[in-house]
């Protein structure tokens, strides 16, 4: 009981003086225990006989991202179809940017139990009583050797709520969305945060991108380069940025977990096939755009991920990726 006492000291959580079994104690433990975030991924279950490769990619990753944010978390693991992170809310802000990620959310475990999950589900719509009129409950069976199918389940779940408090059903606008994912426990959420998708940093090979600032830290030529190693880390590439001046990389570190970004300062472009061969790199990318496209004297492949974009998209995702 005393390590039980100093766990809960250690989260927070005040401690009453008994000599008896209390069920507060067993309750508050419960909370701390069962709080997670889960993690979805979508392009990775493309991958057939290598998705366990990706899903260990996008695991260490996550690993990577925790650590170098200096979050807590006690466990990193992966389910069917979903990756489980034994971490708070504090997390969310950061994990959102992690490639690989398709959405992640704050959840809470309960047992596959149909009656566990109503009476769950009817006590987190009571903790937002005063902040909805209308509601729906959505689940997914990840797992479908579930015996209960996904409709029948929110049904049944979702007569509780609307004979209990009376609230009126919205499928389509609902303002509180109770939501299942089963697995190997039904996981209880109402909200899911979009995450960047692709592929894990370091599934992909390695990339030299060419970093132009030649006209200071707002320049459009910077811009390009910023975006197009984004791109090259949404398909899973690690990236060396390379340029003749030294380049403001902070744009791209939120979005770096899982791969390194140092930049490499060189002289003059004249050497970089050879660069590229010591480093192991399988292309250049330049941030070509379809006016300004530029010849390069280079032997190892080119890439110019940004033809295809006009000056108002890329303006716009400046606007959105880096603020």
């Amino acid at each position: 009981m005393e390590c039980l006492n100093k766990y809960l000291r250690k989260n927070g959580t005040h401690i009453p003086d008994f000599s008896e079994p209390n069920l507060f104690i067993f309750d508050k433990l419960r909370s701390i225990l069962t709080e997670m975030i889960i993690v979805r991924y979508s392009e990775l279950g493309l991958k057939g006989n290598n998705r366990s490769f990706f899903e260990k990619r996008l695991v260490k990753n996550i690993r990577f991202c925790l650590k170098n944010n200096g979050l807590p978390s006690t466990g990193v693991r992966r389910i069917r179809g979903r990756i489980l992170v034994d971490s708070d809310e504090k997390a969310l802000p950061y994990l959102k940017n992690v490639f690989g990620i398709a959405s992640i959310s704050h959840a809470t475990a309960v047992p596959l139990n149909l009656e566990e999950m109503k009476k769950a589900a009817l006590e987190y719509a009571k903790a937002r009583i005063g902040s909805f009129n209308t509601f729906r409950v959505t689940c997914q069976r990840i797992d479908i050797r579930f015996p209960i199918d996904s409709m029948t389940l929110e049904k049944t779940i979702g007569e509780v709520v609307f004979e209990t408090l009376h609230k009126k059903v919205s499928l389509k606008e609902p303002e509180l969305n109770i939501q299942f994912d089963i697995a190997d426990q039904a996981y209880l959420f109402d909200e899911k945060i979009e995450g960047p998708g692709g592929l894990p940093i370091g599934s992909e090979g390695r990339v030299m991108v060419l970093m132009d600032n030649q006209e200071g830290r707002d320049a459009k030529g910077t811009r390009n380069s910023l975006i197009a190693a984004y791109l090259l880390f949404k398909r899973g590439c690690s990236i060396l940025p390379v340029g003749t001046k030294e380049l403001d990389l902070s744009p791209l570190a939120a979005y770096a977990s899982g791969g390194k970004l140092l930049f490499h300062k060189v002289e003059s472009f004249d050497g970089l096939d050879k660069l590229a061969a010591e480093k192991k790199i399988l292309a250049i990318i330049v941030p070509d755009i379809a006016t300004d496209v530029k010849t390069y004297p280079f032997k190892t492949a080119i890439l110019r991920p940004l033809v295809g974009y006009t000056e108002n998209e890329l303006a716009e995702m400046e606007k959105r990726l880096f603020g």
